[in-house]
């Protein structure tokens, strides 16, 4: 009975060792592609309500407040006033 016990116990700890192991390995994040434009990368403003490719790869934001519109090319961000008012959720008079 007791090398019953013996063994008992020894499997408790291997499956203790491997669901520290296990948990560990599966619960890291693997890295983002993602990268977040902001003000102070030279956006108009973070929030955005339309996002579109063109057709040189540029990518266009129409901005959610600001009247403007962000061209990005992956290294510089150009900022213009939006045609017609942009992407303003502001009642016009």
């Amino acid at each position: 009975m007791l090398a019953r016990q013996k063994e008992a116990r020894q499997w408790q700890l291997i499956l203790v060792a491997f669901l520290t192991v296990a948990g560990t390995v599966w619960g890291q994040q693997s890295p983002s592609n993602w990268r977040v434009y902001k003000a102070a990368d030279g956006m108009s403003e973070a929030a955005c309500s339309s996002i579109i490719i063109g057709p040189r790869g540029k990518i266009w934001v129409t901005h959610t407040n600001a009247n403007s519109i962000s061209g990005l090319d992956g290294y510089t961000v150009q900022n213009m006033a939006a045609p017609g008012g942009g992407g303003s959720r502001e009642p016009r008079a």
